[in-house]
């Protein structure tokens, strides 16, 4: 994995506020396991360790919320984070200099890290600020919130999910998705660090 999710659930003593450490696919697993082990009282939160945080609060840039169904076979997702990363870690790769040594370039964490912050340093990873697609790189990106989305409506044993329990925020029914294609954006995500293409999505309102 490129970057270490951090869990946060109610287990014992842990209230929710001690990140539990996922590095491999069987931490994955274990960790949904241990998540079915006793009733959650709001939904799981998952972030990446290594990527930005903003505002006092150090809040992630990008986050999970997860529900899962009593038996663990259906799993709805919440991702908040900025709209268009993908894209703009795609520009800034085209504008860095195609002759720069491959031990000068950055690394797509560099640039997404100084993506997600939204700064125009280009002096400290040597960009051709000449080529006339570039304006800086300075981009403005939009942070919103989606839910996983499915085709196939989950039966109807599934009991309803929620993104907030706490205001009774209910997943919608085709947000509802089995337990494998979760883990595998998970997986994903780990890997890429920007919302996972492996399973469709729908806007949503509630941050």
């Amino acid at each position: 994995m490129s970057y270490t999710l951090d869990f946060y659930f109610y287990k014992g003593a842990n209230r929710a506020t001690e990140p539990v450490e996922v590095r491999t696919e069987s931490d994955l697993k274990r960790t949904l396991a241990a998540i079915l082990e006793e009733p959650q009282p709001h939904p799981t939160q998952i972030a990446a360790r290594e990527l930005p945080r903003f505002g006092p609060a150090k809040i992630p840039d990008r986050m999970f919320k997860l529900d899962l169904s009593p038996a663990g076979e259906y799993v709805a997702l919440h991702y908040f984070g900025p709209k268009d990363v993908q894209r703009a870690v795609r520009l800034v790769k085209h504008w860095v200099r195609e002759d720069l040594p491959e031990q000068a370039r950055p690394t797509r964490l560099q640039i997404e890290l100084m993506v997600m912050r939204n700064v125009g340093r280009t002096h400290e990873i040597d960009v051709d600020t000449n080529s006339p697609q570039t304006g800086g790189l300075d981009v403005a990106l939009e942070r919103r919130a989606w839910v996983t989305y499915s085709e196939d409506i989950a039966p109807g044993d599934v009991p309803t999910l929620y993104v907030d329990t706490a205001n009774e925020t209910e997943f919608p029914r085709n947000a509802i998705i089995p337990a494998a294609l979760a883990r595998a954006a998970l997986l994903e995500f780990a890997q890429t660090g920007v919302r996972p293409e492996s399973v469709q999505w729908q806007p949503f309102e509630t941050y």
